[in-house]
């Protein structure tokens, strides 16, 4: 009985708010370039970029909210050149919640240059396509979902960052576009009334996090990311995360005060760390749905470390998805 309540809940309410919200991990640290463009190969000596993740929020639930992800990318260094270079790659997202799903495709290209010694100034651009629709849980004969085609249109991101010794620090603007959400034969299809033309509200992307080397072993990183949609309450992400010997790094944070989230990450090889994240809710949602987690692997083929980005001598900042 809970789990339909529960379900009922997530149909009429999450859509709401959700459909509108950029997607948001709890390790946003480790996924800084799925939440920022300019994040994308942000260490010079790293030539191959690649991460993969999912996160499934109030795990169980018929419906419940899931996104996943991949990232590839490219670093390429013009001969001779030591302060600039640029990053090409791909990037591809999926989300759902209720009755809803939301693909994006994207081709991503950035530009870094150190503006002087330690700090490194980064832009970048994500654009794609967005295809949006209604999945057919309930009935794959009612004729609401048989006449709501699928709406595809285009989408761009930009970005830009500040990288130091001790500290970056990210700004990026999602869903920016002025299309509405409509197919080619120009149906419509919104989050809350399907037939009337609807358009996303750009959201802004801020995060800061800050390196704090306690010993020569450990390593402090708390650290706040920002998803505010312009007329809607923001979604606010704090971590405080250890990390001992640049191998395994241990936390905890919150979501606007509705999620408790605890955080364990590991290096397990030379070119190889993997996040897990579970979150547990505040709120009445409990009850019903205690569970969520989240899964990130990143894979650095090349480039393991970059002494720009080192606080202290073996910080687990050195690490390819800890470069912070």
């Amino acid at each position: 009985m809970k789990n339909i309540i529960f379900f009922i809940f997530i149909v009429f309410f999450i859509p709401s708010f959700m459909a509108q919200k950029a997607s948001m991990y709890n390790q946003f640290v480790f996924n800084k370039a799925g939440l920022n463009p300019a994040a994308s190969g942000t260490d010079i000596n790293q030539k191959i970029n690649f991460a993969f993740g999912l996160s499934n929020q109030w795990f169980g639930v018929l419906g419940s909210p899931f996104q996943n992800f991949v990232n590839i990318s490219r670093t390429y260094k013009p001969p001779r050149s030591y302060i600039r270079w640029h990053n090409v790659g791909l990037y591809v997202d999926n989300s759902s919640s209720g009755f809803m799903y939301n693909v994006g495709l994207y081709v991503n290209y950035s530009y870094h240059i150190i503006i002087k010694k330690g700090l490194i100034a980064s832009f970048g651009i994500y654009a794609g396509l967005k295809n949006y629709g209604i999945i057919a849980r309930a009935d794959p004969n009612d004729p609401v979902f048989k006449n709501s085609n699928p709406s595809i249109y285009p989408d761009f991101i930009p970005g830009f960052r500040f990288t130091g010794k001790k500290f970056f620090m990210d700004v990026a603007i999602k869903q920016l576009n002025i299309f509405k959400i409509e197919n080619f034969k120009r149906k419509y299809i919104g989050p809350l009334n399907i037939g009337t033309p609807y358009t996303y509200n750009p959201n802004i992307y801020f995060a800061y996090g800050r390196k704090i080397g306690l010993t020569d072993e450990i390593l402090f990183l708390p650290s706040v990311a920002v998803n505010l949609e312009i007329i809607d309450i923001p979604m606010i992400e704090t971590s405080a995360m250890f990390f001992y010997d640049n191998r395994i790094g241990a936390g905890i944070g919150f979501r606007n005060l509705n999620f408790f989230n605890t955080t364990l990450q590991l290096r397990v090889q030379q070119n190889l760390t993997v996040g897990f994240s579970y979150s547990y809710p505040l709120n009445a949602s409990r009850y019903a749905a205690p569970n969520s987690f989240e899964f990130i692997i990143g894979v650095t083929p090349y480039g393991m470390n970059s002494k720009i980005f080192g606080a202290i001598k073996h910080s687990v900042s050195k690490s390819p998805t800890l470069d912070y």
